[in-house]
């Protein structure tokens, strides 16, 4: 009797810490599909360069914090023209401390010059950097030589499309500034191309 009853303990306690390292899995990473920059281009409703001038974090309608950020927009890719843009996301802490943190969001820093590759706007309203860490470039510029752009590592795992599974994905980069550029000004002839054609 006591044997039995020990294992069934046994077989809860265990029940509990996997279900538990689960739950930790799915906090700690979001599983995303592995975008490359053309990838990166067709997905998104606004490719810009520009800085970052204001945040702010608020309670949305459905009670979860939201942050809406102000970017001075240096050069429009695609979508908005060059101006100010202004989107929100979900997720960020409040003054009370109250925080949503998603996982493989990239953070946003005002003053930081980027790239950012966005969604269009969900039905609530929200824009998220495509594929979440892979959609946001901080531009790192070094007198002595070109810009870069530069994108760090995050928690984020991709399908492998041979076994199916989950895997880390590394999204850190660095691309030349000028270079990717040209690039993103060949796939939005490309892309307009390809609209304007749809049309007829």
């Amino acid at each position: 009797m006591r044997n039995s009853t020990l294992v069934a303990l046994l077989g809860a306690a265990l029940f509990v810490l996997l279900a538990c390292v689960a739950a930790l899995s799915d906090v700690r990473a979001s599983t995303v599909e592995k975008l490359d920059l053309a990838g990166l281009f067709e997905r998104s409703e606004h490719v810009v360069h520009g800085r970052i001038l204001k945040s702010s974090v608020k309670l949305g309608a459905h009670g979860r914090p939201e942050t809406t950020y102000e970017v001075d927009v240096t050069t429009a890719f695609w979508g908005t023209s060059s101006g100010t843009l202004t989107f929100r996301t979900a997720g960020g802490a409040l003054p009370d401390g109250r925080e949503l943190v998603i996982p493989g969001l990239p953070k946003l820093a005002i003053g930081e010059e980027v790239l950012l590759f966005l969604t269009c706007e969900s039905k609530r309203g929200l824009r998220m950097p495509v594929g979440l860490a892979q959609g946001k470039f901080q531009v790192v510029r070094d007198e002595q030589g070109p810009a870069t752009l530069l994108r760090g590592e995050s928690e984020l795992e991709f399908l492998d499309p041979t076994t199916h599974e989950p895997q880390k994905l590394s999204t850190r980069a660095s691309l030349d500034f000028d270079a990717t550029a040209r690039e993103l000004e060949r796939l939005a002839g490309e892309r307009r191309d390809r609209e304007a054609a749809a049309r007829k």
